[in-house]
Protein backbone atom coordinates (compact mmCIF):
# COMPACT_ATOMS: atom_id res chain seq x y z
CA UNK A 1 0.00 0.00 0.00
CA UNK A 2 0.88 3.67 -1.46
CA UNK A 3 0.18 6.72 0.44
CA UNK A 4 -0.15 9.94 -1.79
CA UNK A 5 -0.90 13.33 -2.39
CA UNK A 6 -3.54 13.54 -4.49
CA UNK A 7 -4.21 16.15 -7.29
CA UNK A 8 -4.36 20.21 -5.83
CA UNK A 9 -8.03 21.18 -5.21
CA UNK A 10 -8.64 25.18 -5.37
CA UNK A 11 -11.67 26.76 -4.06
CA UNK A 12 -12.10 30.24 -4.26
CA UNK A 13 -12.59 32.09 -0.62
CA UNK A 14 -13.48 35.85 -1.92
CA UNK A 15 -12.18 39.18 -2.23
CA UNK A 16 -9.95 41.49 -0.11
CA UNK A 17 -10.39 45.20 -1.44
CA UNK A 18 -7.36 47.26 -1.14
CA UNK A 19 -8.61 49.56 1.52
CA UNK A 20 -9.04 46.99 3.36
CA UNK A 21 -5.75 46.04 3.86
CA UNK A 22 -4.12 48.73 5.88
CA UNK A 23 -4.33 48.91 9.28
CA UNK A 24 -7.18 51.22 10.56
CA UNK A 25 -6.36 54.65 10.48
CA UNK A 26 -2.56 54.39 9.27
CA UNK A 27 -1.07 53.87 6.42
CA UNK A 28 0.64 50.29 6.99
CA UNK A 29 0.03 47.73 4.83
CA UNK A 30 -1.31 44.79 6.54
CA UNK A 31 0.67 42.22 4.05
CA UNK A 32 4.08 43.45 4.30
CA UNK A 33 5.76 40.65 1.47
CA UNK A 34 2.91 41.78 -0.71
CA UNK A 35 2.85 44.72 -2.89
CA UNK A 36 -0.88 47.07 -2.54
CA UNK A 37 -1.34 46.99 -6.40
CA UNK A 38 -0.87 44.07 -8.94
CA UNK A 39 3.19 44.17 -9.63
CA UNK A 40 2.13 43.18 -13.01
CA UNK A 41 -0.52 44.97 -13.96
CA UNK A 42 -0.86 47.54 -10.83
CA UNK A 43 -4.95 48.08 -12.07
CA UNK A 44 -6.71 46.08 -9.25
CA UNK A 45 -8.70 47.29 -6.80
CA UNK A 46 -8.85 43.79 -5.31
CA UNK A 47 -7.37 40.83 -4.60
CA UNK A 48 -9.15 37.53 -5.35
CA UNK A 49 -8.44 34.90 -2.57
CA UNK A 50 -8.21 31.16 -3.19
CA UNK A 51 -7.67 27.85 -1.08
CA UNK A 52 -6.10 25.42 -2.68
CA UNK A 53 -5.23 22.19 -0.53
CA UNK A 54 -3.65 18.84 -1.36
CA UNK A 55 -5.49 15.72 0.08
CA UNK A 56 -3.86 12.64 1.47
CA UNK A 57 -5.19 9.41 -0.39
CA UNK A 58 -4.30 6.00 0.38
CA UNK A 59 -3.13 4.40 -3.07
CA UNK A 60 -3.38 0.69 -3.44
CA UNK A 61 -0.46 -0.21 -6.48
CA UNK A 62 -2.42 -1.30 -9.60
CA UNK A 63 0.67 -2.03 -12.03
CA UNK A 64 -0.49 -5.58 -13.68
CA UNK A 65 1.23 -6.97 -16.45
CA UNK A 66 -0.07 -10.22 -17.86
CA UNK A 67 1.99 -13.02 -19.74
CA UNK A 68 1.35 -16.05 -21.57
CA UNK A 69 3.78 -18.87 -20.15
CA UNK A 70 5.03 -22.22 -21.61
CA UNK A 71 4.20 -25.21 -19.28
CA UNK A 72 6.86 -27.13 -20.31
CA UNK A 73 9.51 -25.13 -21.01
CA UNK A 74 8.90 -21.60 -18.83
CA UNK A 75 9.31 -19.22 -22.31
CA UNK A 76 7.27 -15.78 -21.11
CA UNK A 77 5.66 -13.51 -23.50
CA UNK A 78 4.49 -10.35 -22.19
CA UNK A 79 0.83 -9.09 -23.15
CA UNK A 80 -0.78 -5.95 -23.81
CA UNK A 81 -3.87 -5.32 -21.87
CA UNK A 82 -6.13 -5.41 -24.92
CA UNK A 83 -4.37 -8.92 -25.96
CA UNK A 84 -5.41 -10.21 -22.79
CA UNK A 85 -9.04 -8.73 -22.82
CA UNK A 86 -9.43 -10.57 -25.91
CA UNK A 87 -8.25 -13.83 -24.38
CA UNK A 88 -9.84 -13.28 -20.56
CA UNK A 89 -13.32 -14.93 -21.55
CA UNK A 90 -11.84 -18.19 -22.67
CA UNK A 91 -9.39 -18.14 -19.28
CA UNK A 92 -12.25 -17.67 -16.94
CA UNK A 93 -14.41 -20.08 -18.97
CA UNK A 94 -11.64 -22.67 -18.95
CA UNK A 95 -11.45 -21.89 -15.06
CA UNK A 96 -15.42 -22.98 -14.50
CA UNK A 97 -14.65 -26.15 -16.45
CA UNK A 98 -11.85 -27.31 -14.85
CA UNK A 99 -13.68 -26.88 -11.24
CA UNK A 100 -16.21 -28.96 -12.78
CA UNK A 101 -18.78 -25.50 -12.54
CA UNK A 102 -20.20 -26.53 -16.29
CA UNK A 103 -20.61 -29.45 -18.10
CA UNK A 104 -18.79 -30.05 -21.19
CA UNK A 105 -21.81 -29.42 -23.33
CA UNK A 106 -21.95 -25.95 -21.85
CA UNK A 107 -18.64 -25.43 -22.21
CA UNK A 108 -18.66 -26.10 -26.08
CA UNK A 109 -21.40 -23.98 -26.21
CA UNK A 110 -19.76 -21.11 -24.79
CA UNK A 111 -16.66 -21.84 -26.91
CA UNK A 112 -18.58 -21.13 -29.65
CA UNK A 113 -20.27 -18.40 -28.54
CA UNK A 114 -17.22 -16.37 -27.34
CA UNK A 115 -15.07 -17.37 -30.65
CA UNK A 116 -18.17 -16.09 -32.68
CA UNK A 117 -17.94 -12.71 -30.78
CA UNK A 118 -14.26 -12.21 -31.60
CA UNK A 119 -14.86 -13.38 -35.55
CA UNK A 120 -17.84 -10.47 -35.73
CA UNK A 121 -16.17 -7.90 -33.53
CA UNK A 122 -13.22 -8.21 -35.89
CA UNK A 123 -14.82 -7.19 -39.27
Amino acid sequence: MYVGIAPIKTKNVGKIYLEQMYIQGSKKWILSRISPKCENCNSNKHYDVICTSKLFIIVIPYDKAYKIVCPKCGETIGLDFEEYLLIEPFIKLNKKYEEGKISHQEYEDRITKISDKLKYSKK
